[in-house]
């Protein structure tokens, strides 16, 4: 469709982007400077309009209106009468603005009718918010795109396909200023063609419950909640990853097939503890995950998932509540040399641990590492020197511990009525009620000199000094 604008007897016909913030002049440039004055000579749809020469030409369009020759002021226009045509395309090249949705004029409230496909093929920017809440927009390519601001799309409920194939980041815009929530509740997206994408921003495909693949073939990392709530999700190829951040696929309860060969961190470093959202957090369908690059894995990363086999071969740093109440049976980590409060905690079907390198047990959570392990018997720590406060509290099968280079045990760390035998040559520090609730018999070696606290150890206790 084409907008025939005459000025100084010139007549030219331009493509026209029809909302009614953005206007085309009589140069043919794309104009954003409010409502528009002192309307132009325009053939549009069989309806004809005059501008005067001279003036900025300034256009805006209606279905059913007519502007005196003159007129100072164009009427105001119901939004009704506003005219969207089926597909949107714009020929020249321009960018459009960064504004807010009160600005663009292209939401949803009252119920606008909006363009079905949008084509862009030399438009290099999009700006934040530029078509927030178009309800009838279904497909946008925008070929040129290297730009895009926060908000762009958010809540296009019926886009179904985007192409944008020269955009490399969705956290940052040109200026570096940080971009998200770009497809926030987008929840009939099925088609996402990014090919170039670095960088994904903070919720940019949040609640996009139709999606069932995110494949990001250059991606290096995504920000928090990228992907949260789309439970359709099943599949998620990111060979070129580094970072996976908090809550970025957070209750995608469809989700089974996960590839990160790159990953070297997933969650956020700064949040460590079990009070965070993880990032596969509430991912009930996934059993499986293999991390061969990943050396720390963040607070509630994998918490409440069905995770029953896990490998990690090269990771340093497990933190809080990192795989809580998961199904995981065996846990071997021959490289970890830190694990959080709350790491293991209710993961009722662990039988056996090993972390052969792991001399740290960081305590300070609402629970212990490896609390309410119901079914755990062995364990392998060779090198801990300390076990923190409740780390074994509620674990009724383990029946013997040996810990030999463990100088500290803390309170109510084995609250394991089962427990029988304890070896810990090194210990000089049992605090209070450690072992108070292993009746069972228990035989315990510490060093000679070992100190203890309250109730630290039960009557019935045999003690052996090294």
């Amino acid at each position: 469709m084409g907008i025939e604008i005459t000025s100084g007897g010139v007549s030219k016909t331009y493509r026209y982007y029809p909302y009614d913030a953005f206007y085309v002049d009589a140069n043919g440039s794309v104009n954003t400077s409010g409502q528009g004055r002192q309307v132009r000579e325009a053939w549009f749809d069989g309806v004809k309009y005059y501008p005067e020469t001279g003036d900025s030409g300034f256009i805006r369009l209606a279905a059913s209106a007519r502007y005196a020759v003159g007129s100072d002021q164009v009427p105001y226009i119901d939004p009704t009468e506003i005219y969207y045509p089926t597909v949107i395309e714009a020929v020249s090249s321009y960018t459009l603005p960064v504004g807010d949705r009160t600005s663009t004029k292209c939401h949803g409230d009252n119920n606008r009718s909006v363009a079905v496909e949008l084509l862009l093929p030399a438009c290099a920017k999009i700006g934040s918010g530029a078509f927030d809440r178009c309800l009838t927009l279904q497909k946008l390519t925008a070929d040129i795109c290297e730009d895009m601001g926060a908000t762009a799309f958010y809540e296009c409920t019926a886009l179904r396909e985007i192409h944008l194939p020269a955009l490399k980041s969705l956290s940052h815009n040109a200026n570096g200023l940080i971009a998200d929530r770009q497809f926030y509740g987008c929840t009939q997206l099925t088609t996402v063609d990014i090919p170039l994408c670095e960088s994904v921003g903070a919720s940019s495909f949040y609640q996009c419950t139709s999606l069932t693949e995110v494949d990001f073939p250059h991606c290096v990392e995504l920000n928090q909640a990228s992907h949260a709530l789309c439970s359709a999700l099943t599949t998620v190829n990111l060979p070129s990853c580094k970072s996976v951040g908090q809550a970025c696929f957070w209750y995608c309860t469809a989700l089974v097939d996960v590839s990160l060969p790159s990953c070297e961190i997933v969650g956020n470093e700064e949040a460590a503890s079990q009070t965070v959202v993880g990032a596969f957090e509430n991912c009930t369908a996934l059993r499986e995950i293999d991390l061969p690059a990943c050396v720390q894995v963040c607070g509630s990363s994998f918490a409440s998932t069905s995770l029953a086999e896990i490998s990690l071969p090269v990771c340093e740093r497990i933190d809080g509540a990192a795989f809580e109440y998961t199904a995981l049976v065996d846990v071997s980590l021959p490289e970890c040399l830190s694990v959080g409060a709350a790491a293991f905690y209710h993961c009722e079907s662990l039988e056996s641990v090993s972390l052969p390198k792991c001399t740290q047990m960081r305590g300070g959570g609402y629970h212990g590492v490896f609390e309410a392990c119901t079914s755990l018997t062995d364990v392998n720590m060779p090198e801990l020197t300390e076990v923190a406060d409740d780390a074994f509290k509620g674990c009724p099968a383990l029946t013997s511990i040996s810990l030999p280079k463990c100088q500290t045990v803390g309170s109510y760390a084995f609250v394991a009525r089962n427990l029988t035998r304890a070896y810990l040559p090194e210990c000089t520090e049992i605090k209070d009620y450690a072992f108070y609730f292993c009746t069972n018999g228990l035989r315990i070696t510490v060093k000679t000199g070992c100190t203890f606290g309250t109730n630290a150890l039960p009557s019935t206790v045999s003690i052996e000094y090294v």
